[in-house]
């Protein structure tokens, strides 16, 4: 989860972990990020999903939000279907995430009031989805390569040994500066990530909950992303999901308007 950070969890937001293959070496720094976006995107790919988000912000009453979400892998790239099902005042809204090859993702945006989508492109990747704690830039999924990884003293979290691994940022559209993540060695499970701003302040962290089996993977069943400057979070709850093919065309913008 890096500019992809990763419901997904938001996502669409849920956060797969799949097995690493067993490989003659050591894995490199970069190998260890790049089982880790496959397995703890924030897209789900293959499967349906109820999901519920809870907001938390200083002074204020959490908000929650019910989404369900479909996803599909196509030629090993992402599509990520999310509509908000509750509460009355988002309901309707739908959001698709498109993994591009060699370029930017494509996200699009439906608000039922306005009865059309509207691309999210530029700047606007940077602004909050939906009121959460996550950006647009953090529901991408950003290949490792375009960052510089370096290995740095395993560790452990809550018993768990992990690899822990320093991103750095290469390009300029980087939104963060140095991502560190703590990756769980049993199923390349991301267990903690923190998100650095260019002048190197801390400035979220993605904490992974709890993690059980499902049809034999293990999923991210709960997670939160926190903003320290803001002292806010966002708590994802998976409900419900099921793997399974999804149709091509329900990744389609124009069935957006269709419901």
């Amino acid at each position: 989860m890096t500019r992809g950070a990763c419901l997904a969890w938001v996502a669409a937001f849920v956060l797969l972990a799949g097995a690493r293959p067993a490989a003659a070496g050591p894995p490199s720094p970069e190998e260890i990020i790049r089982e880790s976006r496959k397995a703890g995107g924030l897209h789900q790919r293959g499967a349906e999903a109820r999901l519920k988000l809870v907001i938390t912000m200083p002074g204020k009453a959490a908000r929650e939000r019910r989404l369900h979400s479909l996803s599909r892998e196509e030629g090993s790239l992402g599509r990520s279907l999310v509509r908000f099902e509750a509460p009355p005042d988002v309901a309707g809204t739908a959001y698709l995430w498109l993994e591009n090859r060699g370029r930017a993702d494509d996200h699009w945006l439906y608000r039922p009031e306005l009865r059309r989508a509207r691309r999210i492109t530029g700047a606007q990747k940077q602004e909050s989805f939906m009121g959460t704690d996550f950006t647009y830039d953090d529901l991408e999924w950003r290949d490792p390569a375009s960052r510089t990884h370096r290995r740095l003293p395993d560790e452990k979290i809550g018993g768990a040994a992990c690899h822990v691994i320093e991103s750095t940022a290469k390009e300029a559209s980087d939104p963060y500066g140095k991502v560190v993540s703590w990756i769980r060695k049993e199923g390349s499970v991301p267990l903690r990530i923190k998100f650095f701003a260019r002048g190197g302040a801390h400035a979220k962290t993605l904490f992974t909950k709890k993690v059980q089996k499902v049809s034999g993977r293990w999923v991210i069943t709960q997670a939160r992303m926190t903003t320290v400057a803001k002292e806010t979070s966002t708590d994802l709850f998976v409900e419900s999901i099921e793997f399974k093919e999804i149709p091509a065309d329900v990744f389609d913008p124009r069935s957006l308007e269709k419901g």
